[in-house]
C-alpha cells in the first residue's frame, strides 16, 4: 500500500498574498518578485514594513494550471513550482496511487505559530494516516517544532525525510547582518534578485529581518558547534557564558547583532526577537522523529564560524556544506555518512546521505536527493 507523503518547503518557498495590497510573495513570477525588488531600490525602511509579519497574508490558493488534475486539494498551489512541483510529482510516480501533499506557511512568522496551520492543512486536504512527512531547510524546523508541541502529531507520522534542515542554524545569516548581501551569495539572477530585496547592506538586512521572527530562527543555536567542541562565534575574553544569545544581544557590534547604525526602533525589535530564538531552539531542542533520515549538500564553500579579535575577524568558510547550512547542521549526531545514491540502494541501513556539489535552494531539483526520497519513501511503505 502506498503511504501518503506530506512537503513543508523552506524559507520564502511558500506562495503569499498581500491581503491589504495586490503584492504577492511568489517565485515563479518575474513580475510579482520584481515588484518585490522596486520596493527595496527605494530605501529607507519601506520593504522593511511592508514584508513586516504583521501585515496580514494568505497562502495563494489559486491552482497552478502547471499543476496535473490528479494533484488538485493536495496543496501544490501553495508552494513554488520551480524549487518543489519535481520532487512532488516523482514522488507520486510511477503508478500515481501515492498522494502527496505540500502546505504552504507563513515563513516570516515565529514558527511556533505555523503548527497549528499544519494541522488545520491536513484535516482540510484529508490526509491519509500515517503519513511521510519530507521538509527542505526551514521546513524542518515546522516539522520538529510541530513534533514538540503536539503528541497526536507524533502518531500520525511514519517516518520524516529532511532535506538539508539547519538543525542548529546557519552562520551565513550572521554574516549577511554584518556584511549585507554579496557576491558570496549569488549563484544566479534569482539569488541576486533575493539579495536585493533581503539587503545589500548590513542595516537593510537588519530592517528587514527585524520584522522577520522566522528567518531569525535560523540562526545558529547553542548547539552549532565547529569545530568539535568550539564556538560558532565569540571574542578574545568571552567566557563560556557569553554564548550565542547573549552574544546576539551583547552591546559590542559586532559581535552583537543589535548595530548602532539602525534606527532604535529597528535595534528594539531584533533584541526583542533575540529571546523569541533562544525560547524556539529552546523548543525543539533534541527533538526528533525516531525514523529520521537526514540529505543534505556537500563540496560547497559554506561560511562555518567566525572569531573576533578587537576589530579583526577570522571567518573560516570551506566547502563543507551546501553553500548555505553546514554539514555539521544538516546532519546532527552524525558519524557515519554514504552518498545519496548508496542511501537509496538501503535506507534500511543509512540516516545519513550526502549529495557532492548540491546548492541548497536546487536541492530538491537533485536527482540523487530526489531518487534518495523515493527510496525511504518506498521503504516505508513496507513497514
Amino acid at each position: 500500500m502506498s503511504t501518503a507523503v506530506v512537503f513543508l518547503p523552506g524559507i520564502m518557498g511558500s506562495r503569499l498574498r498581500w491581503n491589504q495590497s495586490t503584492l504577492s510573495w511568489d517565485p515563479d513570477s518575474t513580475l510579482a518578485m520584481m515588484r518585490w525588488y522596486g520596493l527595496a531600490v527605494r530605501g529607507g525602511e519601506v520593504l522593511a514594513r511592508t514584508i513586516h509579519h504583521e501585515q496580514p497574508i494568505a497562502v495563494i490558493t489559486k491552482m497552478d494550471p502547471a499543476v496535473n488534475e490528479a494533484h488538485n486539494g493536495c496543496g501544490w498551489e501553495g508552494v513554488c513550482r520551480s524549487y518543489y512541483h519535481g520532487l512532488l510529482a516523482l514522488l507520486a510516480e510511477p503508478d500515481r496511487t501515492r498522494r502527496v501533499f505540500a502546505i504552504g506557511y507563513d515563513w516570516r512568522q515565529d514558527l511556533r505559530t505555523q503548527v497549528g496551520r499544519v494541522r488545520d492543512q491536513l484535516r482540510a486536504m484529508n490526509v491519509p494516516i500515517p503519513f511521510v512527512l519530507i521538509t527542505h531547510s526551514m521546513g524542518g524546523l515546522l516539522a520538529r517544532a510541530a513534533l514538540a508541541a503536539d503528541k497526536e502529531f507524533q502518531h500520525m507520522v511514519k517516518g520524516v525525510v529532511h532535506i538539508c534542515q539547519p538543525c542548529f542554524g546557519a552562520p551565513v545569516l550572521y554574516r549577511r547582518l554584518f556584511s549585507g548581501c554579496s557576491n558570496l551569495d549569488e549563484n544566479g539572477w534569482i539569488d541576486r534578485l533575493f539579495c536585493r530585496i533581503l539587503g545589500k547592506t548590513a542595516a537593510q538586512v537588519a530592517s528587514n529581518l527585524a520584522g522577520l521572527p522566522g528567518a531569525l530562527q535560523l540562526l545558529p543555536s547553542v548547539e552549532y558547534e565547529y569545530p568539535a567542541g568550539a564556538r560558532f562565534v565569540g571574542w578574545d575574553g568571552a567566557t563560556l557564558d557569553k554564548f550565542v544569545y547573549e552574544t546576539y544581544g551583547n552591546d559590542l557590534c559586532p559581535p552583537g547583532i543589535a548595530r548602532k547604525d539602525i534606527s532604535p526602533f529597528v535595534r528594539s525589535a531584533i533584541r526583542n526577537l533575540v529571546s523569541v530564538v533562544n525560547d524556539f531552539h529552546a523548543a525543539v531542542r533534541g527533538v526528533f522523529f525516531k525514523r529520521t533520515w537526514f540529505l543534505f549538500g556537500t563540496g560547497r564553500d559554506t561560511d562555518l564560524s567566525f572569531h573576533y579579535h578587537g576589530s579583526q575577524v577570522t571567518q573560516v568558510r570551506l566547502a563543507q556544506g551546501d553553500g548555505t547550512v553546514p554539514v555539521m547542521s544538516a546532519a546532527p549526531g552524525m558519524k557515519t555518512s554514504v552518498s545519496v545514491s548508496d542511501l537509496a540502494m538501503d535506507p534500511a541501513q543509512n540516516q545519513f546521505g550526502e549529495d557532492s556539489g548540491a546548492e541548497h535552494s536546487e536541492a530538491c531539483n537533485s536527482t540523487g536527493i530526489v531518487n534518495a526520497s523515493r527510496s525511504i519513501v518506498r521503504y516505508l511503505d513496507r513497514l
